[in-house]
């Protein structure tokens, strides 16, 4: 009895020993996102893996990972919070030599860019007595972008522009850029028939036109004015207001082109950004309205002026502040005396949202 209880006692501190053996640099850990750009809420998927380098096999290994804190993670996680991180703990026991995946579904539903980052990785013992530990080296970066503003009041006044642009690209057309020609169908002006093509082809034919002016519209989203007590949540909204303004042009036919004087996370600060976007192709514009921080690189009205210089043949411009402060004054000044068709001027924090009081 008392040798079979040696031999057990001298196999359980030779496994303790062998498991100790190389610590945490006999495993390693990595994972990777389903997408590195998403929508507010929207579920991504993050691939975890654990990896056995020895031939020994590990009974305990924890993987330990860093979210934001506004991230949101299924109930059964093993997660703890603190001040400025989510950290939740993965278990592996690992075979010699093998590797194990497992998948952890998780969402953010805040605007930003936020990081998902290694933590810690914790070797344990046989006997479960220590804990080898080492650092989890890797990290991803999830854009999210800012879920477009609901409100009827921003949505009526772009239409009523829309509306405007329409008419003005008609009336601003060239005579001298003539495209081709059709049948006259009774409702063109007289001065539009083409006569030596009439009598050419023996039947009214009217001359189609090109357009001296692109059916475009700048969107200009300004950051100066906003306090710490605001900053986060107007920011917020500021983000969703030029998102909505975006994708109602762009539904409506209308290129939009945005420009801001945000500092962007993630990118060198400069004086003013600026994006295109068109049907399909918004992915510029929402990384820079993602991006987007509280700083400001320049006044509103450089930002106007700048907007005026490369954009003259915009035909209408939309101008977004937190406030309606003589800065936004001084810029929406510049926009109505050198723009010649005057701008759309939205003070996010006046403006009324459906579902809000």
């Amino acid at each position: 009895m008392w040798i079979f209880l040696i031999v057990i006692l001298l196999l359980a501190a030779l496994l303790e020993s062998l498991s100790l053996r190389g610590g945490a640099g006999c495993a390693d850990g990595d994972f990777s996102l389903s997408k590195t750009r998403a929508e507010a809420g929207e579920t991504v998927e993050l691939d975890l893996t654990a990896r056995n380098l020895g031939r020994l096999p590990i009974s305990y290994l924890s993987l330990r990972l860093g979210f934001p804190l506004s991230a949101q993670l299924p109930e059964d996680a093993d997660t703890r919070r603190d001040r400025s991180l989510l950290t939740v703990t993965e278990v592996f026991r690992l075979w010699g030599r093998r590797s194990r995946s497992r998948a952890l579904a998780f969402s953010i539903p805040k605007r930003g860019v936020h990081t998902v980052a290694g933590r810690e990785l914790a070797r344990g013992d046989f006997l479960g007595l220590r804990l080898s530990t080492g650092r989890l080296d890797c990290r991803k970066t999830l854009l999210v972008y800012p879920p477009p503003l609901r409100s009827s009041a921003l949505l009526e006044a772009l239409g009523s522009e829309c509306g405007e642009m329409s008419a003005r690209r008609w009336l601003l057309r060239d005579p001298v850029l003539t495209l081709g020609v059709r049948e006259y169908t009774g409702n063109e002006p007289m001065h539009e028939i083409s006569w030596s093509q009439t009598a050419r082809r023996g039947e009214l034919m009217v001359r189609e036109f090109d357009f001296t002016r692109s059916l475009n519209c700048c969107v200009l989203l300004s950051v100066s004015g906003l306090s710490e007590d605001d900053e986060d949540e107007l920011l917020d909204r500021c983000c969703g207001a030029a998102r909505t303004v975006c994708d109602a042009l762009i539904a409506r036919g209308v290129e939009a082109a945005l420009y801001t004087n945000a500092s962007l996370v993630g990118y060198r600060a400069e004086p003013v950004r600026s994006a295109t976007a068109s049907l399909g192709r918004q992915m510029d514009v929402l990384d820079i309205l993602a991006r987007v921080s509280p700083v400001a690189c320049s006044s509103p009205a450089e930002l106007a002026a700048a907007a005026l210089e490369e954009q003259r043949g915009a035909a209408a411009f939309v101008l977004i502040s937190p406030h309606a402060d003589a800065a936004t004054a001084a810029a929406l000044q510049i926009l109505n005396a050198r723009s010649g068709f005057g701008a759309l001027t939205v003070a996010v924090d006046s403006l009324e949202v459906d579902g809000h009081d």
